[in-house]
């Protein structure tokens, strides 16, 4: 499994200035604009296609000057990649208003002119978590709530990422044990390397993790051993939460059938991503232990056994699905 950090490749211009010399309308729909971008970083690309209109660029560099055929909208949203990050809550109200807001706030300071959005996936909750979502989603725009109305990380997850529209989806607990500047390094790694798909390891030499006890430490490293060599794949930490990855992985994963609807979905995921072959990225990551974490390990455990084991019994249909 390749790391991510630090390395280089094709760089998209997610950045620029727009600067419109002349407008011309050709016919109903159609406009022809004459412009000179300022781009931050080289851009390669051949054609974009966008609700039936094309966008063509050559090798877009600094002070070039550039003609489209296409509305000027869709010119700015093929350039910059959407995202959205769902995160799977069950009766977290007494954290869930400061921690969406801490990431909301991240996401608008880093990505102001990208469309980008929260979802608070709800499987559920018995609490006021319900009420305090709808109160984030109608005090933030880019914030909204579904609720799957029964328990089930996996299926919570599956339920908004089947729904969404985004190019990158993408999940993270909520305690935000995982540092969120990581945030940045995965859309790069997917935006700007061409990977697929972008996990964090705790497991990885150059990882820093803080707090955790020996026991869990000890079940980690434990059942990503087994993951790693009863299901015959190269991850190193296949339970860490914090995934992102493009839309047309999910939907082929999705169509394939990814079966469990617990806490093992986003390691059945990462398994089925690395059977059929995806470029995945392992991404080392700053991570803090929560100390009022609700996962109860033993129970986890031994459903993590059971999972593993129904996977495994799939492994020869899913592998005829390669690419």
């Amino acid at each position: 499994m390749k790391s991510c950090r630090h390395e280089t490749g094709p760089v998209h211009c997610i950045y620029f200035r727009l600067q419109i010399f002349s407008f011309h309308a050709k016919q109903s729909g159609t406009f022809i604009v004459y412009a000179k971008v300022s781009c931050l970083r080289r851009h390669d690309l051949s054609t974009i296609k966008k609700n039936n209109f094309a966008i063509i660029i050559n090798e877009c560099y600094g002070g070039s000057i550039y003609k489209w055929n296409a509305e000027i909208h869709y010119f700015f949203r093929a350039m910059k990649k959407t995202f959205e990050i769902t995160i799977p809550v069950l009766n977290e109200e007494d954290t869930l208003s400061d921690k969406i807001t801490d990431l909301h706030r991240f996401l608008a300071d880093h990505y102001p002119g990208m469309n980008w959005g929260i979802v608070i996936g709800d499987n559920g909750s018995a609490d006021n978590t319900l009420s305090i979502g709808k109160k984030l989603e109608s005090q933030f725009p880019n914030v909204r709530l579904v609720s799957v109305g029964e328990r089930g990380v996996g299926r919570a997850l599956k339920h908004s990422w089947a729904r969404s529209d985004a190019d990158i989806l993408a999940s993270m607990d909520l305690d935000l044990s995982t540092d969120i500047i990581h945030i940045t390094e995965s859309i790069d790694a997917i935006n700007n390397n061409n990977y697929d798909l972008v996990y964090a390891s705790r497991l990885h030499k150059n990882s820093k993790v803080a707090g955790r006890s020996y026991k869990r430490e000890l079940t980690s490293r434990g059942f990503n051993f087994l993951i790693r060599k009863y299901l015959k794949v190269k991850i190193s930490d296949g339970m860490c939460g914090f995934i992102f990855f493009k839309k047309e992985v999910f939907d082929k994963i999705n169509t394939i059938g990814i079966d469990n609807n617990r806490w093992f979905f986003q390691t059945e995921l990462l398994v089925m991503a690395d059977w059929l072959k995806y470029r995945i990225c392992e991404l080392p990551v700053k991570w803090t232990d929560d100390p009022n974490s609700k996962v109860k390990v033993i129970r986890l455990a031994l459903e993590y056994l059971q999972d593993m084991k129904l996977l495994r019994m799939r492994r020869k249909t899913i592998l005829q699905h390669q690419r």
